[in-house]
């Protein structure tokens, strides 16, 4: 989405994210509103913000969505790219709130990256397409086929955790394979709602899951709590953030990576 374009005249109507009691088809067992839409999860492409060179090596235009959530709620973690266009590690990853409504319709809230309140995109092709009013279409990323390689972020990208540190794409080991070429065990992160934590990954590829968690005091310390019972984990896992890396009181840690490879 042209976010300057939505938020002008000429953009999209802004009108409230519709309430809980709004006239919605029924949600799916899935969270998401049925009426054979499919499943809204996976990795998608914004042609507006991603590069078209080729070959990737920022998260430019990445957008990470999740209707795992119960009540038709959706979740976009993503990236615009760095505005400086020289550091690909520190590029902001924002977290973004929607909700699918009947016929396809897509309400989400861009105000957290300046955009409207209350952007209403189509959902299509049983979840293949997203397209907006302005004309721009998110497609979902199908990986395979060499499309998808990842490389760690190099040292002179990470960010102190008092800088935001906890954006961007992590590795999980339990369920990554590197060189694989798929999604599995990739997770996107955000803290871009300052004490919040907004996580959406998957561990096959295929199906994308919503994570909720908090810092116990950002200002003060890199300690985090995320709740993994939708993923049938603890509700109160602790996690320490340093640069480029999460690692969780199980012994587990999470490594932050780059793209490596063209994705066009």
């Amino acid at each position: 989405v042209d976010d300057a374009a939505l938020a002008g005249g000429g953009g999209l109507a802004a009108s409230p994210l519709p309430s809980a009691d709004l006239d919605l088809a029924a949600p799916g067992t899935n969270g998401t509103v049925a009426a054979g839409l499919g499943r809204l999860q996976g990795l998608y492409i914004d042609p507006k913000h991603a590069s078209s060179t080729g070959r990737l090596v920022t998260w430019a235009g990445m957008r990470f969505v999740s209707d795992s959530e119960a009540g038709a709620a959706v979740t976009l973690v993503g990236c615009d790219g760095d505005p400086a266009g020289s550091d690909p590690g520190k590029a902001p990853w924002w977290s973004l709130r929607g909700r699918l409504a009947a016929g396809g319709e897509l309400l989400v809230d861009f105000s957290p990256k300046n955009g409207p309140p209350s952007a209403s995109g189509r959902v299509r092709g049983g979840g293949a397409e997203i397209a907006w009013p302005d004309g721009n279409v998110w497609t979902r990323f199908e990986a395979g086929g060499g499309r998808l390689a990842l490389r760690p972020l190099p040292a002179t990208d990470m960010i102190e955790v008092s800088r935001g540190a906890l954006q961007g794409v992590f590795t999980d080991p339990n369920h990554y394979t590197a060189g694989s070429g798929t999604l599995a065990g990739l997770r996107a992160v955000s803290d871009f709602a300052g004490e919040s934590i907004a996580l959406v990954g998957s561990d096959d590829g295929v199906k994308f899951w919503t994570l909720r968690g908090h810092y116990v005091a950002k200002a003060t310390s890199s300690a985090i709590v995320v709740d993994f019972s939708p993923k049938g984990g603890p509700a109160d896992l602790n996690g320490t953030v340093s640069k480029g890396k999460i690692t969780w009181q199980d012994g587990s840690a999470w490594s932050q990576v780059l793209v490596d490879s063209g994705m066009f």
